[in-house]
């Protein structure tokens, strides 16, 4: 699936809607969804029926990729706004990863060089 088709998704036009009633800069924007839609990508299904392993996996794959802690941890926050608006909207199942996904103790262990420590 192409981005523009990405976007199109119901639920990722809410979420960038929402976004757009916070005020949030137009780079956070571009970056949220560029964010889910590689995530997306990542794990091909539907976003609304990940779990904190596939997140976990995914990050783990970053690792792999040598991303920066600073970019894993906008991605973080990225998933997080996205799951908190998920489970405010009435998706049930998410509430596992926003309450456990936790986002320093996954950042304080990810290093592009070395790995997760704890995974």
């Amino acid at each position: 699936m192409e981005k523009d088709e990405f976007k199109k998704i119901g639920i990722i036009n809410e979420f960038n809607n929402f976004i757009l009633q916070k005020n949030y800069s137009i780079n956070t924007l571009i970056s949220y969804i560029d964010d889910l839609y590689y995530l997306y990508l990542f794990l091909k299904k539907d976003l609304v029926n990940t779990t904190e392993t596939d997140i976990r996996d995914y990050l783990e794959y970053l690792n792999l990729q040598n991303e920066s802690a600073s970019t894993v941890r906008r991605k973080i926050s990225s998933f997080k706004t996205f799951f908190k608006f998920l489970y405010n909207n009435g998706s049930p199942p998410v509430k596992l990863i926003t309450s456990t996904l936790n986002l320093s103790q996954i950042s304080d262990n990810f290093s592009g060089e070395t790995g997760f420590s704890k995974y």
